[in-house]
């Protein structure tokens, strides 16, 4: 079966902070092509988001544990308990693949606490969670072969021709057919769904907006910010008027800021003993900082925010005073 005949589209946002599917049947496209099914049900969500975290554990063997919260929580107890040393944590780990430098299959990260790994070995593990639990969503109500699934993998549009090569790698290694997959651009992706979009306002409905129409996509990420112009053809199609760019400014800057806040307030040494010797507080700390972020209200100036500090901090901080 050719993909222009595939039953199902099945898209997958690797994202740097989070990540999750989206797909959609043929028939319900072609009457509604907005009629997008999600996955909100993410094993040991905390609602935070529609998607799950972008983490991934490994036990002392370097073999697959978990996927998402339930690898940030099952990790958080592993340090509660001190049980976490010989175990590879990653998370936030999509940026390893920014910037200039080479990108092989043998490329090694290193995980939270500085321990080596194959990169190919965790992003596979990452989308392969990703394919068998949409997999699973899907054929609780629909029989579908998997031979008759479209797999579309999103990346940044800044990314390099070897960073997409190695997500394909990845997806491939993931058990998805390389004839069966599409990588596509995220600010591409997100400006074919505005031509469909639906609105009050004349000005921002795409669905009625005329041949010739030129317009912005900005794409704030976890991780990058991708910027691209493009301007609507004839059939549905869109055209690219300049080439699409963007950096690494993405949600986590604000995290970064954050913690090097906390480096002037505290010391270095003292967060680099807290990260040490009481890991599962400082993930405390940064998760708390994450859900305060989230409910940062731009209308108003004199709401404050209070953060937890826990006593393992100020244990820290006494023994470099």
């Amino acid at each position: 079966m050719s993909l222009s005949n595939a039953l199902v589209s099945a898209a997958f946002d690797f994202g740097t902070a989070y990540s999750g599917y989206a797909y959609s049947l043929r028939s319900d496209f072609n009457e509604d092509p907005t009629k997008i099914l999600t996955c909100e049900g993410w094993p040991a969500s905390k609602g935070l988001s529609m998607k799950t975290a972008t983490c991934v554990l490994f036990n002392e063997k370097q073999e697959f544990d978990s996927f998402g919260y339930e690898a940030e929580n099952k990790y958080m107890t592993l340090a509660s308990e001190h049980f976490h040393h010989n175990w590879f944590y990653f998370r936030r780990f999509k940026m390893e693949l920014y910037g200039e430098k080479s990108i092989t299959e043998k490329m090694v990260i290193e995980d939270v606490n500085g321990k080596p790994m194959k990169a190919l070995i965790v992003f596979q593990a990452a989308i392969k969670y990703l394919k068998e639990h949409f997999l699973a969503n899907i054929k609780k109500f629909q029989a579908v072969l998997d031979d008759e699934i479209q797999y579309v993998l999103t990346v940044p549009a800044i990314w390099s021709d070897s960073a997409k090569k190695f997500m394909r790698l990845a997806a491939n290694g993931a058990g998805i057919q390389d004839d069966h997959l599409v990588i596509a651009l995220e600010p591409e992706a997100a400006s074919i769904y505005c031509q469909h979009i639906k609105t009050e306002r004349v000005s921002t409905d795409f669905a009625k907006s005329i041949v010739g129409t030129k317009y912005v996509v900005v794409d704030i990420g976890g991780g990058t910010t991708d910027v691209a112009v493009h301007e609507k053809c004839l059939g549905g199609k869109i055209k690219e008027l300049f080439h699409a760019s963007g950096g690494n400014w993405g949600g986590n800057m604000v995290d970064e800021a954050f913690f090097q806040f906390l480096i002037r307030l505290f010391g270095g040494p003292v967060l680099a003993k807290m990260k040490k010797d009481y890991l599962f507080d400082y993930f405390d700390i940064m998760q708390d900082f994450e859900c305060q972020k989230r409910n940062l209200s731009l209308e108003r100036e004199d709401t404050n925010y209070i953060l937890r500090v826990p006593p393992s901090l100020s244990k820290c901080t006494k023994k470099y005073i």
